[in-house]
């Protein structure tokens, strides 16, 4: 069961690094709403914090050319973590609604030990 489940877990990690290379072809307005292209800094980062993570999260671009990572997986919490250009921000909401976190850094394996406490606590 275990190895089915790191069989997954890596399948999903490709397809997400798949997509955040994919991000370096969106260019200037790429939705058609002035959004920004994406800056090589930030698909590296976001490719190395995805290669750390032991849950994959769902992938998205976002506007101002930052990657935001969605955890829809875990039962307890939202969790979604954005890579900026110069940032890298987490946000933590229980499913009752009764706690809000949100985190901010410049330090990749800040954020990532801070998803994972997160994750851990989901149990």
């Amino acid at each position: 069961m275990k190895i089915t489940a790191e069989i997954a877990r890596l399948d999903r990690l490709d397809k997400n690094l798949a997509a955040v290379s994919g991000y370096a072809d969106l260019k200037e307005n790429w939705y058609g709403s002035g959004e920004v292209p994406f800056d090589e800094h930030v698909i590296t980062v976001a490719k190395a914090v995805l290669s750390k993570l032991k849950v994959q999260p769902e992938v998205f671009p976002v506007r101002d050319g930052s990657i935001q990572f969605d955890f829809t997986s875990l039962k307890q919490f939202y969790l979604e973590a954005t890579i900026g250009r110069d940032y890298y921000e987490i946000f933590v909401t229980t499913s009752d609604g009764s706690l809000d976190i949100n985190y901010k850094t410049t330090d990749v394996d800040k954020i990532v030990d801070r998803i994972h406490k997160v994750i851990d606590a989901n149990g």
